[in-house]
């Protein structure tokens, strides 16, 4: 996730906004429940049956200006359509999950409540780059 930097959807995290989430993804890691769906709905609540992976850790790049992390493919069954598309080469991209107040002029992203990373159909410019996959 690039910060400081309108991505696809017309939006600007900042550093300071993934830093929160930077903090927030760090505690439910160490919790070990920091899990994420294939698709992203619209609600913020993960749901049981909709698990596919688990992120294991959780970085800021600073010569990127990026959010990466790096996730488990779980033994579920959306974990397991997440593996069989990756074995077809079919493109995902991730996306934070959360709700936040976004300024209509500046497009900057401000009280941001962070959820999850979820699996979804690959963007325009966030495929594959910053969230890497221990276990196929």
């Amino acid at each position: 996730m690039h910060y400081d930097k309108e991505n696809a959807n017309g939006r600007i995290y900042t550093r300071d906004v993934c830093a929160e989430m930077l903090a927030e993804a760090q505690d439910k890691i160490h919790k070990g429940n920091m899990l994420g769906e294939l698709g992203q709905p619209d609600r913020p609540e993960v749901a049981l049956a909709n698990i596919s992976h688990k992120v294991t850790d959780v970085w800021m790049d600073e010569s990127t200006k990026t959010l990466q992390g790096r996730l488990e493919i779980l033994d579920t069954p959306q974990g397991d359509n997440l593996r069989e598309m990756l074995s077809h080469d079919i493109p995902f991209s991730v996306a934070s999950r959360g709700i936040g107040i976004v300024d209509p002029e500046t497009h900057e992203v401000t009280d941001y409540t962070f959820f999850s990373f979820d699996i979804i159909p690959s963007a325009q410019s966030a495929t594959n780059g910053y969230l890497k996959i221990d276990e196929i």
